[in-house]
């Protein structure tokens, strides 16, 4: 049987043998940790290696890289930006010094559950340090990293506020923006993101954005641990956006 993601290889590489100009707007990308375990994730698939981030990074610098934030993109061009989801220690200690040498910026999504809780996730401290750091923005990744779409009011207005609330008295800023775990958000939890003060959310369908794209349904396009330069830079130029079609957009439901 062929693996699955030699199946996605294939089908990626026939996008990219018949691509005729590259997918712009605005492609955010997905990184977790850089060197680390992440949280439930036995396989290491969402793990890149401390030498294969650095190989991205020299590939990625010669784009246009902006902040995942940025309300000022020309869409008729290809914008990236860089995130970072739970709030790994690498974050800080290897990633950031790579990243702002570059004077490349990117955002970190935080769990706050995990902050000093949770093994290779950052302390309060990191976290403070991190946040002052030239081109970083620290966003919320929720309380616990739960299915949002699932839970009743009370408990998903917790999951929202309370880890806006906890990083912004943590490091002095407000928090414009929120990664939904798992990508999972539907109508009414992005209502509810808005109403407590959110301007962003992102989610994981695989797609650049648009002028038109819903600011609360950011779409964004994960990376692997096996994604060598050549898959990357078909992810970049629109070669695996046929992945989309995988799952319905949340826009959409």
């Amino acid at each position: 049987m062929i693996p699955k993601s030699a199946i996605r290889n294939i089908i990626s590489n026939i996008f990219a043998y018949f691509r005729n100009s590259v997918c712009f707007g605005h492609r955010s990308l997905i990184y977790h940790s850089i060197g680390s375990n992440v949280l439930g994730d036995p396989t290491g698939l969402n793990s890149l290696s401390r030498e294969s981030f650095v190989e991205h990074i020299q590939f990625l610098k010669d784009f246009k890289i902006v902040n995942s934030c940025s309300s000022n993109l020309n869409y008729n061009e290809l914008n990236i930006s860089i995130t970072f989801d739970d709030g790994y220690s690498d974050n800080l200690v290897y990633v950031a010094p790579i990243l702002v040498e570059h004077e490349i910026p990117f955002t970190v999504f935080i769990t706050t559950d995990y902050i000093e809780n949770e093994k290779n996730c950052m302390s309060k401290h990191q976290l403070i340090e991190l946040s002052k750091l030239n081109g970083v923005t620290i966003g919320s990744h929720t309380k616990s990293h739960p299915h949002l779409t699932k839970m009743n009011h009370n408990d998903l207005e917790l999951e929202l506020a309370y880890s806006k609330h906890f990083i912004e008295d943590l490091i002095g800023t407000k928090v414009f923006s929120i990664a939904y775990p798992y990508g999972d958000v539907n109508q009414r939890v992005a209502t509810e993101v808005e109403r407590l003060g959110y301007q962003y959310g992102f989610c994981s369908h695989f797609d650049t954005n648009t002028s038109n794209r819903s600011k609360f349904f950011l779409n964004r396009c994960f990376i692997h641990k096996n994604d060598g330069r050549k898959i990357l830079k078909q992810k970049i130029l629109g070669d695996w956006d046929w992945y989309k079609y995988r799952k319905t957009d949340p826009y959409l439901t």
